[in-house]
C-alpha cells in the first residue's frame, strides 16, 4: 500500500468523488434519513457526511462485530469503486433514472406538500407506525419483540441515525417523531419505485450482495433459553431496511473478464456524460421560457407561470428526454 502522501490522497479523493452519486445511493440502503434528516432535526450532524452516516449506522447494529463489519464494508466499496459503485453512479446519474426517482423534499414545505400527495395506504402505513413506535420512544436501547419488525417502516426505524431512543424526543411526538416516522415511509415509497431497477444490474446485484454478506458474517448466533426466545430479534441473516429482494440477473457479458467490464463501463461513463451535458441544456431552455413575459399569468415576472405553458414545457422536457437517452443509446 503506498504512502498517503499529498498526492496519493488527492488521487483517492478525485476518484471517489468521480462516483458520487454511486456511493450516495449505497448509504441510502444504510441509513433510510439521509436525505430528509435534517428537515425535521436541523441540529442533528448523524447526516451531514453520506459515507459517515452509513458507517455510523453499522456502529449502531446490535448483535454483530460492529468493528469488523465496518472494515469489510469499507474493503468492498473501496475495492469496488472502478466496478459497482461505478456502474452504480452511471445508473444513478440517467435522465431517465433521475426523473424515475424523483425529487426528494429539501425543505419542510417542500415535505409538507409531498407528504400530502401521498396516496391514503402510505399515509395509514406512517399512522400504524407512529401508534406502534410510541411506547419505545425516549427510552433509550430497547429490545422489541421479533413481532414489531413485519410493521411497515419498522425495520428502518431500527436502522436510522435519528436518535429517537434519547429521553427527550418523547416531548417531540407531533413536532419531530411524526414527522420523521413520515419521511421514512416516504423514503420506503422511493425505494420501491426505482430501487428494483438499479439492482437489475448484475454489477449493482454483487454489490448489494456483498455489503448484506460482509454484515451476515459479523452477525451473533446468540443462543437462547426457550422460556425467553420471544424477547429479542436475533437474525440469522442482515437485512437492508428497504427489504428489496430482487433475484440475481442474468447477463451476456463474461463477468470474469474485467477487460470486457471496463470497457462497457468507460462506454456508459461516456453516455452519462453527454447526457449530463443534454439535461444541462434542456435546463436553459426551461429557463429560457420561464425568463419570458409572455410565459406568465400576469405581465410580472415574479407571477406563476401560466398552466398550459407548463404543462407544454413539462411535455417538451419529456420528449427530448427521451430522445436524449434513446440517441445516447445507440
Amino acid at each position: 500500500m503506498p504512502l498517503m502522501t499529498g498526492m496519493v490522497m488527492d488521487r483517492v479523493w478525485t476518484e471517489l468523488e468521480a462516483v458520487e452519486e454511486g456511493y450516495t445511493e449505497v448509504s441510502r440502503w444504510f441509513e433510510p434519513l439521509i436525505d430528509t434528516m435534517k428537515i425535521n432535526t436541523p441540529n442533528t450532524h448523524v447526516v451531514d457526511d453520506h459515507t459517515e452516516a452509513l458507517f455510523c449506522s453499522i456502529e449502531r447494529e446490535r448483535g454483530i462485530d460492529t468493528k469488523h463489519a465496518v472494515f469489510a464494508v469499507w474493503s468492498t466499496l473501496f475495492e469496488s469503486r472502478t466496478t459497482g459503485v461505478q456502474q452504480l453512479h452511471n445508473n444513478m446519474s440517467t435522465i431517465i433514472m433521475q426523473a424515475k426517482m424523483g425529487t426528494r423534499p429539501t425543505t419542510k414545505h417542500d415535505f409538507t406538500t409531498k407528504w400530502n400527495t401521498m396516496p391514503e395506504y402510505t399515509q395509514q402505513s406512517a399512522t400504524a407506525l407512529f401508534e406502534r413506535i410510541k411506547k419505545y420512544v425516549g427510552k433509550g436501547n430497547i429490545d422489541m419483540a421479533p413481532s414489531s419488525l413485519i410493521v411497515t417502516g419498522m425495520p428502518a426505524i431500527v436502522a436510522t441515525g435519528w436518535d429517537w431512543r434519547r429521553r427527550s424526543a418523547k416531548k417531540q411526538l407531533t413536532r419531530e417523531v411524526l414527522p420523521s416516522i413520515q419521511a421514512i415511509i416516504m423514503e420506503l415509497e422511493f425505494a420501491v419505485t426505482y430501487r428494483p431497477e438499479v439492482l437489475s444490474d448484475l454489477l449493482v446485484w454483487k454489490l448489494r450482495s456483498a455489503l448484506s454478506e460482509n454484515m451476515s458474517t459479523d452477525q451473533h448466533q446468540t443462543k437462547l433459553k426457550s422460556t425467553n426466545t420471544w424477547s429479542l430479534a436475533i437474525r440469522k441473516k442482515w437485512k437492508f431496511w428497504d427489504r428489496v429482494i430482487v433475484p440475481e440477473p442474468t447477463v451476456k457479458m463474461d463477468m470474469s473478464n474485467e477487460e470486457e467490464i471496463q470497457k462497457a463501463q468507460c462506454e456508459t461513463s461516456r453516455r452519462i456524460a453527454a447526457e449530463k451535458a443534454d439535461r444541462d441544456a434542456i435546463l436553459k431552455v426551461q429557463k429560457l421560457i420561464a425568463s419570458l413575459p409572455i410565459a406568465h399569468v400576469s405581465p410580472d415576472k415574479k407571477s406563476p407561470i401560466a398552466i398550459e405553458v407548463a404543462k407544454a414545457t413539462n411535455d417538451l422536457t419529456n420528449c427530448i428526454s427521451h430522445t436524449s437517452s434513446h440517441l445516447d443509446w445507440e
